[in-house]
């Protein structure tokens, strides 16, 4: 039966915001000849920050004949330094906000409007009850902001164990191979 086999060596990176490499092997048998689609897959510690990322330059590989055909497995990992994902998430609060802190302070101020008798509805006490959510508004709104200067720096890729997965397609036959990748 013409099929084909994947090889790899592992990858040790010995830093945060390095990259590394892996050949990857697809070796041709019972006379297999045509084009086998690269992919990969990274697992590794589930409360990772920031973990690796693979990518197979050259996704397709041809074989031809009965030789070996190679491809580089590239891994990529984060550096520390970067803004934590943390900040990224207050970014997109921040309008959040706004509309929790105008729609909390309308809805203030009506339970207080309509909760006040029509018979003692005057201007003051129109006014003071606006006053009044605009003052608890303000103060709700005051909380929470983030900045470049309070949030923590971003660690980087969490240090430890990775395993990606090369997986070769090509029609129905599906081959992979398992990459150990060290982040130290």
């Amino acid at each position: 039966m013409a099929a084909f086999s994947l090889t790899s060596s592992a990858v040790n990176i010995t830093s945060p915001g390095a990259t590394g490499t892996s050949t990857i092997t697809l070796t041709p048998s019972g006379g297999f000849t045509g084009t086998v689609a690269l992919s990969c897959t990274v697992a590794g510690l589930a409360a990772a920050i920031d973990p690796p990322t693979c990518a197979v330059p050259t996704p397709v590989a041809i074989i031809t004949g009965a030789g070996a055909v190679t491809a580089t497995l590239t891994v990529y990992t984060t550096g520390t330094g970067a803004s934590a994902p943390t900040g990224h998430v207050a970014k997109l609060d921040k309008p959040l906000k706004r509309i929790s802190t105008v729609g909390g302070s309308v809805s203030m101020s009506l339970l207080l409007l309509f909760g006040i008798p029509a018979r003692r509805r005057r201007w003051k006490t129109l006014l003071s009850v606006l006053l009044f959510a605009s003052i608890a508004g303000a103060v709700i709104g005051c909380g929470g902001a983030t900045n470049a200067a309070t949030t923590p720096a971003n660690p980087g890729t969490t240090l430890g164990a990775y395993t990606v997965t090369v997986t070769g397609t090509s029609g129905a036959t599906v081959q992979s191979t398992s990459v150990t990748v060290g982040v130290n």
